[in-house]
């Protein structure tokens, strides 16, 4: 169902983030650890270029999420009205 597929996008995009944050959390831990200042600004810039792959991820995930689950909607909309007209057909009815 096309439910099931946005919750197996979803996790899709929360493994990805997951694995993203455990890098950022070893990162952190690294530059906690390092006394050289250029190591220090190296593990910076690693971390900068991966909170900005998070941020990437995060935006993705909501414009691919929103536009499935708006289509999602959609159609059941149309589905729904659909079985009303049928009905109302069926029923003589002219306003529904």
């Amino acid at each position: 169902s096309q439910g099931a597929e946005i919750t197996k996008l979803r996790e899709q995009y929360v493994g990805k983030v997951s694995g993203l944050r455990t890098q950022l959390k070893d990162i952190n831990d690294q530059y906690q650890k390092a006394a050289n200042p250029d190591t220090k600004v190296q593990l910076e810039n690693k971390a900068k270029k991966i909170q900005r792959d998070i941020e990437d991820i995060d935006l993705d995930a909501q414009k691919t999420l929103t536009k499935q689950s708006n289509d999602v909607i959609v159609s059941v909309y149309k589905e729904i009205k659909g079985v009303i007209e049928a009905i109302a057909k069926a029923n003589d009815l002219d306003m529904v």
